[in-house]
């Protein structure tokens, strides 16, 4: 699913870890819309932060029911493909 119309979006959870059903469920999408390769991603385990990965039309429909706490660790982030920086090193010098 990872494509140039996805997004991460980042939020708080609850207990223990969700996975991508509990995701769908507390959101109210369907689980399919959830890249399930990437998954669930915890990106915090100390302020209880995960990630998931879902086109940008779900994201419009998720980030309304996120907190705004003022601090701006939750919401829709892009998702930049990552490649090298120039040619690849041989090992010589």
């Amino acid at each position: 699913m990872a494509d140039d119309n996805t997004v991460m979006v980042q939020f708080h959870y609850d207990g223990k870890a969700p996975t991508v059903a509990d995701v769908a469920a507390r959101f109210g999408i369907d689980e399919a819309l959830i890249d399930a390769e990437f998954g669930v991603i915890i990106t915090d385990y100390d302020e209880q932060l995960c990630t998931v990965l879902v086109p940008m039309s779900v994201a419009a429909k998720i980030d309304p029911q996120l907190a705004d706490d003022g601090n701006g660790d939750e919401g829709s982030f892009s998702n930049p493909r990552i490649e090298p920086f120039g040619p690849p090193d041989d090992g010589e010098e």
